[in-house]
């Protein structure tokens, strides 16, 4: 057994993770429940289970990824997976998403360094989703970019305003 499966065994609670070669991703929420599910042929997945909560006070980032997994080869790490899933994604939320990927990469790093596992090389982003809002706000800010038809007129800062 290698020191970070030792440590996971001895020093993680077993509710907060799950070890297999296939894992899945639940959003809870009523309004965007769904869930996904990740599989390997050849490799290991370790799903670390902290949900939205923060678990890591200290931390300015407080939102995380619905689901975050880290792909094993044998002993080593390749790759570590964030999973965000969106009944809708928009501009706005495609902002709120690397917000949420952003604070789920910190706690990983601690999640890795109390297990003595390096950081992967490859960090993969999975964002998925229901319907496509960015189309309709493409279409939308199309309005802002027509190009005007004429000539623009020249000011004319030297007109006086007529007195009533």
């Amino acid at each position: 057994m290698s020191e970070w499966t030792q440590r996971l065994k001895d020093w993680v609670n077993t509710e907060n993770y799950q070890l297999g070669k296939t894992i899945a991703v639940e959003e809870l929420e009523e309004e965007g429940a769904s869930c996904i599910e990740f599989s390997s042929t050849n490799n290991q997945l370790l799903k670390i289970n902290w949900g939205n909560k923060n678990h890591l006070n200290f931390l300015i980032d407080t939102k995380n990824s619905d689901g975050v997994f880290l792909e094993l080869e044998g002993e080593k790490a390749v790759a570590l997976h964030f999973v965000e899933l969106k009944k809708t994604i928009s501009l706005g939320k495609w902002r709120e998403v690397k917000g949420q990927i952003r604070g789920s990469l910190k706690h990983s790093l601690g999640f890795l360094g109390v297990l003595n596992i390096p950081i992967p090389n490859k960090l993969v982003c999975h964002t998925v989703f229901q319907f496509d809002g960015t189309e309709q706000e493409a279409q939308t800010k199309l309005a802002d970019k027509k190009p005007l038809i004429g000539r623009r007129m020249p000011s004319r800062p030297n007109t006086k305003l007529l007195k009533e």
